[in-house]
């Protein structure tokens, strides 16, 4: 508040789970009941609440034995290295490695990823996410994932990837760029900053990308795939090669 960044200050425990649910760009689906379980949940900030809920839906965050949350209590140092450990899951950082299921950590969930790489034939059971230290680097996926895949840079190629969602959001001013080839399923995608959506030998029975949702501030995505329904939050731009069509376009912008 006040305009001030007070970078010595504390961190409070609703701030860190706050800090950490923005940072993966995901918004929180949990029911805020699941808050009920705290004797202190009305002092949670209203900012918080939902990122404090899906924090401890998927116990990435816990209360204490006597039925507190403590949401302005500072965060211990092992506090925060169980949050960290939780929100990133198995961290993928060896520059041109190719990975596969063998390699994610059996107690955890989620994976992260922050270098060119390739994951392949993995089957994930959170959340996949591709930092922004990935660059314009390549990423190559052929996975199933469980939770939403979070796309921050390089350029990801989904080659046989099934997910329900998946976001793509840079705040540096890179533009990602996503290519959907083989037997890649991707539901929905919301798509947050400037990106590219491409698809590209796509299997028969393959729907590549599904349905958009363009919810950002001044939205440039390019897009060559052939997409059902697109929906633009807010004022952008489509710019449409190739082969692109689009069954059902809804400008709210």
């Amino acid at each position: 508040g006040n305009n001030r960044r007070a970078p010595e200050g504390t961190l409070t425990r609703e701030q860190a789970a706050t800090i950490l649910g923005r940072l993966h760009k995901y918004t929180p689906t949990a029911d805020l009941s699941a808050l009920d379980m705290f004797s202190d949940r009305a002092k949670l900030s209203d900012y918080s609440k939902s990122y404090v809920a899906e924090a401890v839906k998927q116990g990435y965050i816990n209360g204490y034995t006597n039925g507190t949350f403590k949401p302005q209590g500072t965060l211990s140092r092992g506090e925060i290295a169980k949050m960290l450990y939780g929100y990133m899951g198995t961290s993928l950082n060896k520059n041109g490695n190719v990975y596969s299921q063998a390699t994610l950590k059996s107690d955890t969930k989620n994976v992260t990823i922050s270098v060119p790489c390739t994951l392949a034939d993995a089957d994930i059971k959170g959340n996949l996410y591709i930092t922004e230290g990935v660059l314009a680097g390549n990423v190559t996926l052929d996975v199933t994932v469980a939770g939403d895949i979070i796309v921050s840079g390089g350029n990801v190629t989904l080659d046989g990837v099934s997910a329900l969602e998946m976001v793509v959001s840079n705040p540096t001013g890179l533009t990602p760029q996503v290519i959907a080839t083989g037997n890649t399923n991707i539901g929905t995608t919301e798509v947050k900053t400037s990106a590219t959506l491409t698809e590209s030998n796509l299997a028969a029975t393959a729907g590549g990308f599904s349905d958009l949702k363009m919810n950002g501030s001044s939205v440039s995505l390019t897009l060559d795939a052939a997409v059902w329904d697109v929906a633009n939050e807010q004022t952008g731009t489509i710019l449409t090669t190739g082969s692109t069509s689009i069954s059902t376009l809804t400008a709210n912008g």
